[in-house]
């Protein structure tokens, strides 16, 4: 559960990062 939770809280923090710099990235 402990590794799931992490993979999951790693994606969304992925997401949110690309969320918040994708008009400046891209």
């Amino acid at each position: 559960v402990k590794e799931l939770t992490a993979q999951i809280t790693v994606q969304v923090r992925k997401e949110c990062e690309d969320a918040f710099n994708g008009p400046n990235a891209k």
